[in-house]
């Protein structure tokens, strides 16, 4: 995965999460920081996504010779790869429609 700059999820982006994860397909897990490249979310945010508590989540923050450090777990990682790639799509496909629209524009002006 190849991040642009960090960008907040919208309200579209939470509804086809909640949508998608009624029939959940699997998709390749994401690590944490790849996730965090694509979006940006808050700790409460992540906590939602993840499926698990915010103390949790803010354990994978903690330097590892924390004794209270953890990673998230395949699971944890499986859920961002759902919320990644729902979110990808979402944005693409309203990147894809502005793009189609300035295209027709452009041809209509000449």
């Amino acid at each position: 995965m190849v991040a642009v700059v960090p960008r907040p999820p919208r309200i579209r982006h939470w509804e086809r999460l909640r949508d998608f994860r009624a029939n959940k397909p699997k998709h390749p897990i994401v690590e944490l920081e790849q996730f965090l490249s694509f979006w940006e979310v808050t700790n409460n945010e992540l906590a939602e996504i993840c499926e698990c508590s915010l103390s949790t989540v803010e354990r994978w923050f903690f330097s590892p010779d924390n004794p209270n450090y953890r990673q998230p777990t395949d699971k944890h990682k499986q859920l961002l790869a759902e919320a990644h790639y729902l979110w990808w799509l979402e944005s693409n496909r309203t990147r894809a429609e502005l793009l189609k629209q300035m295209y027709r524009e452009s041809k209509r002006e000449r």
